[in-house]
């Protein structure tokens, strides 16, 4: 079954293999070995792979070594559900032994994460048919720059490499003028990604609105103090950076290569990242984003939308219930 995955009865009820185990190689063989107790594990002692993951940065890498030889568009349902609950466990025990709620959302690239972006590889379509046109015009855009840095703007307005204090460039005409329009651009790509969201919710992979699920319900057990909106930042945190922002920050991934690549295109489509993830966890730009911070009044005026929005999105069942199986079912 995990070497040959076209072998799967889609109508059996836990996808028995077919595959003849005597015609396989020695390596093979080794390998089936290896990914049916590593799957074992999945099964009968999730908690000792979450508390390796979560030690040390060499438990995600035999997950990913293992995943990455099963990986596909179309992976198994019951390798899918058992994979994505490792994924839930590993999100879970995070926010679990978190110090503050908002830990989660001051990460990056820690075992969930890593974990998550590899199985996103795998479901690349949603994210296309969502926001493929889009990126690829984005790119392709040589005239739009959103650099919001008045500094920065003032050299490229002028055509000049002289550095100049950062008052005075805003009070330049020409300067400012740009700096507004760059704004106004980043704010409705914002907004066009939000009522494509808002639109196509429904069309977002059922593991990621589980995941979501999942971080918003650990989130209000490790911190039942807290307002509804703090707990829905972290579900909107693992909407936006556990799967929106992939085809943002790595088009490459989803074979989107314009013939004309704007010089400014990735500096773009990581300015709108930037901006989705604070407008999903509803937080308005700090200190450290200051030239952004004219966008807060956009964040905080999208509140109530983002919180209807991300309240659908996580409306899941628990994952047995989803993928209608648990994982004892083979065993």
């Amino acid at each position: 079954l995990l070497l040959q995955k076209d072998t799967v009865l889609p109508n059996s009820d836990h996808n028995h293999s077919t595959v003849d185990v005597s015609s396989l190689n020695r390596k093979a063989k080794t390998r089936m070995e290896l990914y049916e107790k590593f799957f074992y594990l999945l099964q009968t002692q999730p908690a000792y792979l979450t508390r390796l993951i979560q030690g040390d940065y060499r438990g995600v890498d035999v997950a990913l070594k293992i995943f990455n030889n099963l990986r596909s568009e179309e992976l198994p349902t019951r390798e899918e559900y058992l994979f994505v609950s490792l994924i839930e466990s590993t999100l879970k025990d995070f926010i679990t032994k978190s110090h503050s709620i908002d830990d989660l959302q001051k990460t990056d690239k820690i075992g969930w994460q890593r974990l998550l972006k590899t199985f996103n590889e795998t479901q690349k379509k949603p994210l296309v048919d969502m926001f493929g046109e889009m990126v690829e015009n984005i790119m392709s855009d040589s005239q739009l720059d959103i650099e919001s840095d008045p500094v920065l703007i003032y050299r490229i307005v002028h055509n000049t490499p002289r550095s100049i204090a950062v008052d005075k460039a805003i009070e330049d005409p020409d300067t400012k003028a740009t700096f507004i329009t760059n704004l106004q651009h980043l704010r409705e790509f914002g907004s066009q990604i939000f009522r494509v969201l808002n639109d196509d919710y429904e069309k977002l992979p059922i593991h990621i609105r589980l995941l979501a699920n999942i971080a918003y319900k650990a989130s209000m057990k490790k911190y039942p103090t807290n307002l509804e909106q703090d707990h829905l930042a972290n579900a909107g945190y693992v909407i936006i950076n556990g799967f929106v922002k992939l085809i943002l920050e790595s088009p490459d991934i989803f074979k989107i290569s314009p013939i004309n690549v704007s010089h400014n295109a990735r500096k773009n489509l990581n300015g709108i990242s930037k901006l989705l993830t604070q407008l999903f966890t509803m937080k308005p730009f700090g200190s450290d984003s200051i030239y952004l911070q004219p966008l807060n009044k956009f964040i905080n005026s999208s509140v109530d939308g983002d919180r209807s929005l991300i309240k659908s999105i996580i409306d899941v069942g628990e994952i047995d219930s989803v993928y209608n199986m648990t994982v004892y079912d083979d065993m």
